[in-house]
């Protein structure tokens, strides 16, 4: 993790593709860890978050910039961005989970759930 200016960025080079990590502040997408944009090659990771979760929110974050979005929906790719990362780092993956278990994450899910789409405000 590279300190810049005003950024905290890092390059990723991943099976000769090369992605972004932005590591920005809670209050800019909160309650979410993080999210991926495909078509900018970019991932953004809560800077606040321990260094175990932000570890794994990052490979999260870096296998949906390589998965293929049209393979089982949004919810296997959850579900793949998760097992995936979580065999290479489970105690990441556990912490994570351990986490996600409150009130505002929960509900944040069940919202996303409901709307049947990964897309979130601000996507």
């Amino acid at each position: 993790m590279n300190k810049g200016d005003q950024t905290n960025t890092e390059e990723v080079e991943v099976r000769d593709q090369k992605f972004i990590v932005e590591y920005i502040p809670k209050e800019q997408i909160a309650p979410a860890f993080g999210y991926a944009m495909q078509k900018e090659n970019k991932a953004f990771v809560r800077e606040d978050l321990p260094l175990s979760i932000k570890r794994f929110v990052r490979s999260h974050e870096l296998y949906h910039l390589q998965d293929q979005p049209n393979r089982g929906g949004w919810i296997w790719s959850e579900v793949r961005a998760n097992l995936i990362p979580g065999l290479r780092d489970p105690i990441g993956l556990i912490e994570t989970i351990i986490a996600t278990l409150t009130k505002e994450r929960l509900r944040f899910y069940l919202d996303r759930f409901k709307k049947g789409c990964y897309k979130t405000a601000y996507m």
